[in-house]
């Protein structure tokens, strides 16, 4: 872990002693470039050299920089290995820089030591703090300057696009400018675009920048900035480097999340596998706490298995930092799961937000306090004003809403009465500056004065919070019209969001009209009690955890939650009734997916109703696309188990019969076939006898999935024959391919052919990209076949493309399209240069905890290690895919991974072992009645051709008919052998 960092001011004594010649200077202000520089690998260079010898090339490292900038150019400090400076001319610090890195090529060190310095410019104020404050600069603007350079490498300038601006037609000869695109910052906010100067006789490639992006995260951009906390941000820094576990605790509204995030950005680059955020404001039951946690950490839930023990699986092997939001009403389940985390998972480290501590062994507890407010008077100056957190929060984000606001002598003392009496809590310090919009800030302090009431239950330490923050909230409330509140408490039926129309729907009536839904909702959006963002076109609303709170115990005041609930329940029954039978790309199932938490939320509330159980299936079975889509299939498979085990096993229900289909395809994603085989029969039955004919075709479509060919075939041509009356061109493509893929699998590549390219054309016409790319892929296998390589790479291309461009599934599509690009590779004799595709369809795979691409990306990487005739990887490889394959039962994964061993046994000289290999091969892929895909069959061939010229015909054929008679013992006994007793070539190895 790292030390705490830097501090972007220094005072102005530090800045004189250590450059004298600074002394009695005042720093420029206004419109300033900002230059910061920073010797790459400092600390191993001065623990290799020796703290006398590190001193000279240090100083001869700064007299050179000193050299360089002496045109122009103001120092503003020396932090050891690091400079920082201002120009006035954006030109002249481009100049600078690169003088400065030519100077520093053409330098020759004492002690031979390699001296790389990297450095960043970014134009923006040149804004000074308070003299007490050290009189250095403050602001955002100077921090980005800081941030661009420590992203950079050694040798390298980066430069802002605020700086490229103002230099992009002024470069002198020997220099230009690179874009580098868009690059996210550890301070959260959107994407910045970089440039790296070029500079005539200096390297011009590096290493990937040190940005946000460079490691995996899900931590989400902020809209907002991030005002102070730099003392919490280092305290938080030092004990989370010598703590597995760290929460930070405090009342709702501190700001322990927005802390969270800040810190797990900062700490970032120390976490190879990433920083993952769990977001668990929205769950309600304790037992969903580890299928959250699984689904963020896209990690696929195991049949048979305890979720807590499949996320420890995965992440025992994981430099990871886990983000776990929001745990104080979880608090029991959140403790549970980080103990046996943190006991079982080595590498791993947890921060956690909650109100109160876990309560678990060896955790470091942090209390998150308010912003610092000013608390004696008289007030001081207006720039020592501007040093408190609470003050500049305020001032900021009362900006935001009114530019023309800006702290003054006339105001200073009403807003720090406003921060004052909040506490300095963020939340409400937010919520106040919203106000600026329409009231003086006088006014708003005044309405504090008279509002704003703290709990007194018997001394000092029993004001509470989140009491504060509920009297701001009533204040807020006291300002709504009649039909405002009455809104404002029906809105709290929603979790995670709504839309108008869904407010229109489930809000009105009793009081409220339909019509006037859209004003009201604009008027509490303008109170900041409800905040709208735009998502896919369209407006989607959504109000702060703590407001929803607040609106929720007015509606149950109200006695109206009965009522909205139904509504709520009808309505989201609707939506995923439009969206069930849809393609994915659809607008009526995005329409449906984004309301995940909602429709759990009617799950939740429908079960316990009397006579709901009919309802609850029909939504439950409506939903299998949604949970699909989104990951959730294991917590999903349980909410439908629950479900038909409260109904009537005996009822002949639409209900029901949509229920059992669900399950069916999510047993069958989870590769649960004699479950989904057997549910997705008495699916179809029922549906059958209910004349359902459409969702029948769905359900053949399943059945034809987990049963054998000729089965599949049947229900396929049923399905197509039902679907052809809809004139559903769409189903109609998604019966051709399923078709098509029945009869690749079996090997039928004419049929196959004519049936992915009927689908191709089908998902074209309605314009659906990303199904469009299964065909594609298909298609590209069977040109492997015809041994058309470049026919095979181009439909397969486009196929990755696609997905690159139209990710809806986690990168699954994408992964799987990687690994049919790859096998063309194969295919052409190129194994080794396929290699990036496989690691990459690899880190997808264990990313998302798919089991199947991740057996498949190391079987192809298998064959990478087999054509380099690295055996002993090879062999690791293909038996590591075997394991994983195997839980799924014989079939033609495992026939590839046992075809994979034999090719090394082939290359290992154990040819007999590798002809009975195939033998073995060649019985499993006829009881699959399937083929092993073009790559995988290329080299069996190969190798069963070179087997036969070194052992002749005879010797080949008995061993091939022995291991097919073999037992399933025998074989894995023997790819055991073969996979575990490698030795040297020897001369009868396959070469």
């Amino acid at each position: 872990m790292p030390v705490p960092p830097r501090r972007v001011r220094s005072t102005r004594r530090c800045r004189e002693a250590e450059n004298p010649r600074m002394a009695g200077r005042r720093l420029p202000s206004g419109t300033l470039t900002f230059l910061f520089t920073d010797i790459e690998g400092s600390t191993k260079l001065g623990v290799a050299l020796g703290t006398d010898r590190y001193h000279e090339v240090l100083e001869m490292h700064t007299r050179t920089l000193r050299a360089a900038f002496s045109d122009g150019g103001t120092e503003v400090r020396i932090d050891g290995d690091s400079l920082v400076l201002v120009f006035a001319s954006a030109a002249k610090a481009v100049r600078a820089a690169a003088a400065a890195q030519r100077g520093l090529a053409a330098a020759r060190f004492p002690h031979g030591a390699t001296v790389r310095v990297r450095m960043g410019l970014h134009t923006g104020e040149g804004t000074l703090g308070s003299e007490d404050a050290g009189a250095d600069y403050v602001g955002t603007d100077i921090v980005r300057a800081a941030r661009i350079a420590a992203a950079g490498n050694g040798g390298q300038v980066l430069v802002s696009d605020a700086t490229e601006t103002l230099v992009r037609d002024a470069l002198p000869s020997g220099l230009a400018l690179r874009d580098l695109g868009e690059h996210r910052f550890k301070d959260l906010v959107r994407p910045r675009r970089l440039f790296q100067l070029l500079i005539d006789g200096l390297p011009e490639s590096f290493p990937p920048l040190r940005t946000l992006d460079a490691t995996p995260n899900n931590l989400p951009s902020q809209v907002t900035s991030f005002v102070g906390r730099q003392p919490e941000l280092a305290t938080a820094l030092a004990l989370l480097s010598t703590s597995r576990l760290l929460t930070l605790t405090g009342a709702g509204g501190t700001g322990k999340t927005r802390l969270a995030l800040h810190l797990a950005a900062d700490v970032l680059d120390h976490f190879p596998d990433g920083a993952w955020l769990v977001e668990l404001a929205p769950v309600t039951d304790p037992g969903a706490v580890g299928p959250t946690v699984a689904s963020a950490l896209h990690i696929q839930e195991r049949t048979g298995h305890a979720v807590v023990d499949t996320i420890s699986a995965f992440l025992q092997g994981h430099d990871l930092l886990l983000v776990l939001d929001n745990c104080e009403h979880l608090i029991a389940a959140c403790a549970e799961l980080a103990a046996v985390l943190i006991r079982s998972c080595p590498r791993l480290k947890i921060l956690s937000t909650s109100r109160e501590g876990l309560n678990v062994p060896g955790e470091a507890l942090m209390p998150v306090p308010s912003l610092r407010v000013p608390v004696e008077d008289p007030l001081p100056p207006l720039e020592q004003l501007r040093e408190y957190e609470a003050i500049r929060l305020f001032v900021d984000r009362s900006t935001a809403y009114q530019a023309s606001f800006a702290l003054s002598d006339d105001n200073a003392a009403d807003v720090v009465r406003i921060c004052r009496r909040l506490d300095g809590i963020p939340l409400a310090l937010e919520l106040a500056a919203a106000r600026v919009r329409s009231l003086s800030v006088a006014q708003v302090a005044q309405r504090l004065d008279d509002r704003f009431r703290l709990l007194t239950g018997g001394g000092r330490t029993v004001v509470a919070r989140q009491q504060t923050l509920r009297a701001l909230i009533d204040w807020s409330y006291d300002l709504l019209r009649d039909p405002e509140r009455l809104l404002f408490r029906r809105l709290a039926v929603f979790v995670r969001g709504w839309t108008l129309e869904a407010a229109e729907t489930v809000c009105t009536g009793d009081g409220l009209a339909r019509d006037a839904v859209l004003d009201l909702l604009a008027h509490l959006v303008d109170k900041s009690l409800v905040s709208m963002q735009e998502r896919g076109g369209a407006a989607r609303y959504s109000m702060l955890e703590t407001i929803r709170e607040y609106s929720r115990e007015k509606l149950v005041d109200s006695g109206d939650t009965p009522t909205l609930r139904q509504r709520h329940f009808d309505y989201f029954l609707a939506v995923t009734a439009d969206g069930a039978l849809t393609p994915p790309g659809s607008p009526e199932f995005r329409r449906a997916a984004i309301e995940y938490e909602n429709l759990r939320a009617a799950l939740e509330w429908i079960k316990d109703e009397p006579n709901g159980s009919e309802r609850e299936l029909l939504l439950a079975g409506s939903m299998f696309g949604i949970v699909a889509t989104l990951g959730r299939v294991p917590e999903f498979r349980q909410i439908l188990a629950a479900a038909l085990q409260r109904s009537d096993p005996t009822a002949r229900t639409l209900g029901r019969a949509r229920a059992l289909f669900a399950t069916a395809q999510l047993a069958a994603i989870q590769d649960d076939r004699p479950t989904a085989r057997a549910v997705a029969a008495e699916a179809v039955g029922l549906l059958r006898t209910l004349g359902q004919q459409r969702e029948l075709a769905y359900a053949l479509m399943g059945l034809a999935i987990v049963v054998t060919p000729d089965v599949a075939a049947s229900a396929i041509n049923e399905a197509r024959a039902i679907l052809e009356e809809s004139g559903d061109t769409w189903s109609l493509g998604l019966v051709a391919f399923v078709l098509a893929d029945v009869a690749l699998q079996r090997g039928d590549y004419a049929a196959a052919r004519s049936g992915h390219t009927e689908s191709l054309a089908l998902f074209r016409e309605v314009g659906d990209l990303h199904w469009s790319t299964r065909p594609l892929i298909s298609l590209g296998r069977i040109a492997c076949v015809d041994g058309d390589y470049a026919g095979a790479r181009a439909l397969v291309e486009e196929a990755v493309v696609i997905r690159r461009q139209n990710e809806v599934d986690n990168h699954w599509s994408l992964a799987i399209a990687l690994n049919s690009l790859g096998e063309i590779d194969r295919c052409e004799g190129n194994s080794i240069g396929a290699a990036p595709l496989f690691e990459e369809a690899l880190r997808y795979g264990r990313v998302l905890g798919d089991e199947p691409l991740i057996a498949w990306s190391i079987h192809n990487l298998g064959h990478v290690a087999l054509q380099a005739h690295a055996l002993l990887p090879a062999a690791a490889r293909f038996r590591e895919s075997l394991v994983i394959r195997r839980r799924g039962g014989p079939g033609v994964n495992v026939a590839a991974g046992l075809a994979g061993l034999a090719g090394v046994a082939a290359r290992e000289a154990s040819l007999t072992e590798a002809a009975w290999l195939f033998g073995a091969v060649d019985a499993m892929l006829e009881t699959a009645d399937m083929v092993l895909v073009p790559a995988d069959e290329l080299v069996r061939q190969a190798d069963l051709a070179t087997i036969r010229a070194r052992l002749g015909p005879d010797a080949v054929a008995a061993a091939l008919d022995s291991g097919r008679a073999a037992t399933p013992e025998d074989v894995e006994r023997v790819a055991k052998r073969t996979s575990s007793a490698m030795t040297e070539p020897r001369d009868q190895a396959l070469t």
